[in-house]
């Protein structure tokens, strides 16, 4: 067993002995009996016990502890209701309570006991509006009602309410600017903020959040580079930065910063070797760079890196297999390597890891039935089966999955009905068997899903216009609809729907012109136009549209060279635009533009040899090439297409595409 092991099997054990002498000592009737200075050292006893049951996830225990604090405080503020002390450590009781409640999903009980908490805390402040703690307090309950209000959607009743923390928070700053508790406070107000406005979409407002809480932090981890607790505030502020690097498309940005949180974090780990927080902050930023490297191809670079993660979250787990938080971190680790043998065509990879994950969640949900957060997790594990299923071909087992996620979402749904989170999951569920009817020709069907979809989003984007992420789903929500109309030969409707999507996109382009995510979007947008003016004939309309997605992806190209994503939409933009000149007859400028998709689609299959879909892109290019030539050229592409899909055929993984090639080459 390792040191950092032992050291959690430790404290675990500890943790049993003092929740069984809690209850059997702490029973209201001997508390009662004790002198209230006894009972107040109990209370704070008690509060220290459940806070290290809670973050131990031993939340049933936690639950029962903070309720001998919480009576223990009723009683003395009963007794001495004048008694601000005894007043304040009420306020902190409720919280405690609220907290818990919320972790499980009760979020209009967790409302509830934090506006007692407020209640406490307004009249305490108002009574002496020069105490700093009674007015930290405050902070601190607005905070917590607007955590829960951001959490179910309500963005302006959050932004309100974290504006009220901050306001206080920047008064102390000022009344004690030495006082680094206060600082401290501010820098979590300025990243809240950013938190709230990555969620409405305020990508612009987000980084100067971000900016502002990380100098915080920056100057706090110099003035006390031995506080562990500014070095991982530290960490956390590159982190947020880092994901907001990716989420506009600045990899190389995003890699630095999380390299960054990696070093403070390793650092850490490595001084405190039994301390799980550590450890499993440090598995989160192995999963960060794991992501990022994903996202840009490096497939062995992230399996090293999620491997990395899981080892840590496998340790934790064993240590602690009541804890449900190390549990649902493995299971994270689980689905994460799935979804990358899924990428790279190992599918039964995929299947065992994707179960091991969905074996733990359906353990929590039947744990803590209540707890919305493991319901949502469940839905997500069916998802990603389903997916997996689509992938393979097998399309009952995948509807029976979709199926399962449907109903927790529409349960979540209709218990929280504001809560645009939910409301979203369940978009999503209607557009995946959407997908899947229009797979198998169900076009009714699939009609009527993508419009259930499209009408939770349209209400979405309605109540918050300013979020980019609903007016992103509702143009793929457009973009689905308009692929089904022209699959049913509605060409002037489907023309329509994509005008709807591109009007979005440019906006959303327009708005953040350095968001490549926005970039490329408006490049599928154009594409698409482009294939439907292809179908109808207007090949000089197809001709420009192509061309200002090539346009487009070319920059995104350059930029981040690395991207095989950006790369392979590369590749499709020369393909289309060679294909369009072979039926004009431009056979010199088809050969060029089909050459250039193909030594495109070579370097992505180079730097990922497993993955079938890649090769069978090549193949696809090859074959098109293939046709512009004669002779001995003509017959040397063949013979390379032989070569890369023959291994494939034997191995038994070539999908009908695939197949389709190898024939037309070698018949």
């Amino acid at each position: 067993m390792t040191p950092a092991r032992s050291g959690t099997v430790h404290r675990a054990g500890l943790l049993d002995a003092l929740c069984r002498a809690h209850a059997a000592l702490l029973t209201d009737t001997r508390v009662a009996a004790l002198p209230p200075t006894v009972q107040h050292q109990l209370s704070q006893a008690a509060d220290t016990l459940g806070i290290f049951a809670r973050d131990h996830g031993r939340a049933a225990d936690a639950q029962t502890i903070f309720i001998t604090a919480f009576l223990i405080d009723q009683r003395r503020h009963v007794t001495e209701p004048g008694n601000t002390g005894y007043a304040r450590d009420l306020s902190v009781s409720y919280d405690r309570l609220g907290d818990l409640a919320r972790a499980v999903g009760q979020g209009e009980r967790a409302a509830g006991l934090y506006q007692q908490a407020l209640t406490i805390r307004e009249r305490l402040a108002a009574a002496e509006p020069d105490n700093t703690g009674y007015a930290r307090g405050l902070a601190v309950s607005y905070e917590r009602l607007g955590d829960l209000a951001r959490a179910v959607g309500q963005g302006e009743r959050a932004a309100g309410l974290y504006q009220q923390a901050l306001t206080i928070r920047e008064q102390l700053a000022v009344v004690e600017p030495d006082n680094t508790g206060h600082a401290r406070d501010l820098s979590v107000s300025y990243e809240r903020l950013g938190d709230l406005a990555v969620a409405v979409g305020q990508g612009e407002r987000v980084a100067g959040l971000y900016q502002q809480a990380l100098t915080i932090r920056e100057q706090l981890a110099v003035v006390e580079p031995d506080n562990t607790g500014y070095a991982r505030d530290l960490s956390v502020s590159y982190n947020k930065l880092g994901d907001l690097a990716v989420a506009v498309g600045q990899g190389e940005r995003a890699a630095g910063l999380y390299q960054q949180a990696l070093t403070i974090r390793e650092r850490l780990a490595a001084a405190e070797p039994d301390n799980t927080g550590y450890a499993r902050d440090l598995s989160v930023s192995y999963n960060r760079l794991g992501d990022l490297a994903r996202a840009v191809g490096q497939g062995e670079r992230a399996a090293g890196l999620y491997q990395q993660a899981l080892t840590i979250r496998e340790q934790l787990a064993a240590a602690e297999p009541d804890n449900t938080g190390y549990a649902r971190g493995l299971a994270v680790s689980y689905e994460r390597l799935g979804d990358l043998a899924r990428a790279v065509g190992q599918g039964e990879r995929a299947a065992g890891l994707y179960q091991q994950a969905l074996t733990i969640v359906e353990r929590l949900a039947v744990v803590e039935p209540d707890n919305t957060g493991y319901a949502r997790d469940l839905a997500v594990s069916y998802n990603k089966l389903g997916d997996l299923a689509v992938v393979v071909g097998q399309g009952e087992r995948a509807a029976g999955l979709y199926q399962q996620a449907l109903t927790i979402r529409e349960r979540l749904a209709a218990v929280e009905p504001d809560n645009t989170g939910y409301a979203r999951d369940l978009s999503v569920s209607y557009e995946r068997l959407g997908d899947l009817a229009r797979a198998v020709g169900q076009g009714e069907r699939a009609a009527g899903l993508y419009q259930q979809s499209l009408t939770i989003r349209e209400r979405l984007a309605a109540v918050e216009p300013d979020n980019t992420g609903h007016a992103r789903d509702l143009a793929v929500s457009y973009n689905k609809l308009g692929d089904l109309a022209v699959v049913v030969g509605q060409g002037e409707r489907a023309a329509g729907l994509y005008q709807q999507a591109l009007t979005i996109a440019e906006q959303l382009a327009a708005a953040e012109p350095d968001n490549a995510g926005h970039a490329r979007d408006l490049s599928v947008s154009y594409e698409r136009l482009g294939d439907l003016a292809v179908a109808v004939g207007q090949g000089e309309r197809a001709a420009g549209l192509y061309q200002q997605a090539l346009t487009i992806r070319e920059r995104l190209a350059a930029a981040e060279p690395d991207n095989t994503g950006y790369a392979r939409d590369l590749s499709i933009s020369y393909e289309r635009l060679g294909d369009l000149a072979v039926r004009a007859g431009r056979m010199e400028e088809a050969r060029t533009l089909l050459r250039r998709a193909a030594h495109t689609r070579r370097t992505l299959l180079h730097q990922e040899p497993a993955r079938v879909d890649l090769a069978e892109e090549l193949s696809v290019t090859l074959a098109a090439l293939a046709d512009t030539l004669e002779g001995t050229a003509r017959t040397s592409v063949m013979t390379e297409i032989i070569t890369i899909l023959t291994p494939l055929q034997h191995a038994g993984i070539l999908t009908a595409k695939g197949t389709a090639v190898i024939h037309r080459a070698n018949p």
